[in-house]
């Protein structure tokens, strides 16, 4: 009974997936396959070696289908619940900060968020070190060479009234001292968010910290896909070389098995499109309605201060 739900549900899962696929996409898609077949019909006799064509053909092809079918899947995650109430929270949240005028505020307190950040990664990173950030101000002194060189070092300790307590002893192993170099003389991995991000949902600059992950995921896809096409396309045109004796069973078994590569090519891309936005571009709009909601708490208490 159990296996039978669970059949039903995958079934019906695949023709809800089908039915969202735009036409012209199985127009293209049909098209792509008869002319594969004619093709490789009309090709089989002139095979001589490893053929570069066929090598091509497949490569371009599974490109192609990766690139038709990835924005289906993305516009079928877009119709994803979760999706969709994440958005409409984002919208609503963004709509109240253009109606109430907030933008200047949203830009001051992005920077005061990025400075709070800062020191949370600070603070962090002292931890792991055993020193605390006053101890880390005082090591600022030293150069690059001399960080390289600190196998340990004696630092003052004092009481709260400001009294001298002794001194610990604090040692730096290769690890410790790289991760403090890093600390001290490279650029700090955080990122200020910027309120043009924040309101329009699109993350179009480098330096922002909370970022559209389903661009990246997109874009690695994408590469990937192009990769295993070439390796694929490698396969099947050695598959070419093998198969100049005119046409019998092993051309339709190659046929079929070029047409297997596209369906998969195309359920790949589809599945990848479904995952770039039910999970990546929604995990943005959580990212971004959690940040404009801690900007309001922030905002109601400097309006409360300004009132006192």
């Amino acid at each position: 009974m159990a296996n039978n739900e669970f059949f039903e549900g995958t079934k019906q899962s695949m023709k809800t997936r089908t039915a969202t696929i735009r036409l012209r996409t199985w127009t293209l898609t049909l098209a792509i396959i008869v002319a594969l077949c004619f093709y490789l019909l009309v090709n089989v006799g002139f095979k001589t070696g490893l053929n570069p064509i066929d090598f091509c053909l497949v490569v371009v092809l599974q490109v192609i289908l990766y690139s038709l079918y990835f924005p289906e899947g993305e516009l079928f995650g877009q119709r994803n619940t979760t999706y969709i109430a994440n958005k409409k929270t984002y919208n609503e949240k963004a709509t109240q900060i253009n109606q109430k005028h907030l933008i200047s505020p949203l830009r001051e307190y992005c920077k005061i968020e990025y400075e709070r950040r800062k020191k949370e990664y600070i603070a962090n990173e002292c931890g792991h070190l055993g020193i605390t950030p006053e101890e880390l101000e005082l090591l600022r002194s030293k150069t690059p060479k001399e960080i390289k060189e600190l196998e340990s070092w004696e630092v003052q300790c004092f009481k709260e009234n400001g009294e001298p307590d002794g001194s610990k002893l604090i040692i730096f192993d290769k690890g410790k001292r790289k991760r403090l170099a890093k600390l001290l003389f490279k650029e700090l991995p955080v990122e200020e968010n910027h309120a043009e991000t924040i309101l329009s949902a699109v993350e179009n600059n480098g330096t922002r910290a909370i970022k559209d992950q389903s661009i990246v995921y997109r874009t690695r896809s994408y590469i990937k896909k192009f990769l295993i096409a070439i390796v694929v396309g490698g396969v099947f045109a050695y598959i070419g070389y093998t198969l100049r004796d005119g046409i019998g069973l092993a051309e339709i078994v190659s046929i079929i098995s070029y047409v297997c590569t596209m369906f998969t090519t195309a359920v790949m891309a589809f599945t990848s499109g479904e995952k770039c936005s039910k999970v990546y571009k929604n995990n943005f709009y959580v990212e971004l309605y959690n940040f404009i909601d801690g900007f309001f708490e922030w905002a109601k208490i400097e309006d409360k201060a300004g009132n006192e």
